[in-house]
């Protein structure tokens, strides 16, 4: 079993450009994960006025290549499990199968 590093931010608050950043240069520093909470509401206030779209933020995985990616925190009360499930395959499928 390899130990695996990695990096978890929390999406409230930022834009897509600046988790698509936050997520190359974890790539780039050779972090092997990279995580986000899926929470339906914030659980701070943005001072940048961006909402809490934790779904989203899934698909700033996309622009990786090597990083495994997925959800910390994600949960049925939140998300629909049909949806959930749509979500990681769709993410799986876009980063060649790095999901986790």
């Amino acid at each position: 079993m390899k130990t695996m590093f990695g990096v978890h931010l929390p999406p409230e608050g930022l834009a897509f450009t600046q988790m698509r950043e936050v997520c190359l240069a974890a790539e780039r520093q050779g972090y092997d994960l990279f995580t986000i909470t899926d929470h339906l509401y914030p659980m701070r206030p943005s001072s940048a006025g961006y909402p809490s779209n934790a779904g989203q933020h899934w698909l700033d995985f996309a622009v990786t290549e090597r990083i495994k990616l997925g959800p910390l925190v994600s949960c049925v009360w939140y998300r629909n499990p049909a949806l959930l499930g749509k979500i990681a395959t769709t993410v799986d499928i876009i980063s060649n199968g790095r999901i986790i």
